[in-house]
Parts: C-alpha cells; sequence; structure tokens
C-alpha cells in the first residue's frame, strides 16, 4: 500500500491478481464467492483435505484386484500364472499412480477468521494454490506492519 500524501486515497496493494475466483488485496481475501477482510485474519496455514470419492473407489478396486491376483497365484502354481500375475500387479501399481494424478487430494487454506478457524480456499492445482496462501501472507504481514 502505497501513500499517495492525500489521507483520503487509498492505493490498494494487489498481492493475488483476480484468477479462478480469488483475489488478494492488502484489504481483502476472496474466493469461492466470499470476502474476508485481512484486518479479520489470522495464522494462516494449510493441510491436505480427504480423497476424492473418486479416487477412493479406484483404490478400492485396486485393492480388490491384488487380492484376486494373490488369490489365483496361490491356486495355480505355473510359471505362466507367475507372469500373467506380475503382469497384473505391474498394470495396477500404474492405475494407483494414475489415479493419485488424476484425482488429487485437494489442498485447504485456513486461518482464523475473528478468532474462528475457517476454510477459506480449496484447491487440487498444487502451485496456484501455494501461490493464493503466500500472497495471503504477504498481505497478512503488510497489514501487521503498517499497524506497528
Amino acid at each position: 500500500m502505497e501513500d499517495s500524501g492525500d489521507p483520503g486515497i487509498h492505493v490498494v496493494t494487489v498481492f493475488y491478481p483476480s484468477r479462478g475466483g480469488v483475489i488478494v488485496t492488502d484489504s481483502w481475501f476472496m474466493a469461492h464467492g466470499r470476502r474476508y477482510a485481512i484486518s479479520d485474519l489470522a495464522s494462516a496455514s494449510w493441510r491436505t483435505g480427504s480423497m476424492q470419492a473418486s479416487r477412493v473407489v479406484a483404490l478400492k478396486v485396486i485393492g480388490v484386484e491384488v487380492a484376486l491376483v494373490a488369490g489365483v497365484l496361490a491356486a495355480v502354481r505355473t510359471p505362466w500364472a507367475g507372469v500373467v500375475g506380475a503382469a497384473d500387479l505391474l498394470l495396477v501399481a500404474t492405475a494407483a499412480w494414475a489415479s493419485a494424478h488424476r484425482w488429487p487430494n485437494p489442498i485447504q487454506l485456513w486461518a482464523l477468521h475473528r478468532g474462528v478457524p475457517t476454510m477459506l480456499y480449496t484447491s487440487t492445482d498444487s502451485t496456484e494454490f501455494h501461490k493464493v496462501c503466500r500472497a495471503l501472507q504477504r498481505a497478512i504481514e503488510r497489514r501487521r506492519d503498517l499497524l506497528l
């Protein structure tokens, strides 16, 4: 925030420009259609949210597949069964990796809003999420520094 010399003029500092419905200025944090005054926020932090339902289902299917392959390999002890079982487990491992990348866990931005823990923002895009986090942290620090 820059001082123009005129006490009636306030130049807004933008820490995160309006992208994807999120904007962070020296006065406001806006995301998911909600607006919070920076002066009302403290102790911003982030955490990983719950797995998406589609990823949970994918992991359950993978678990069942592994159990079936193990059962078949225990019952049928031939070299071909071992090769087919190993190929199947390789495919299952690839599916597990793909599900983690296709349906990543959401990341949540939390802060104390007027003393109450509040989730401010959530995203599965790690890069953009951390840009928003840094912007909010800079806005809170800037506000604190101006008050000192």
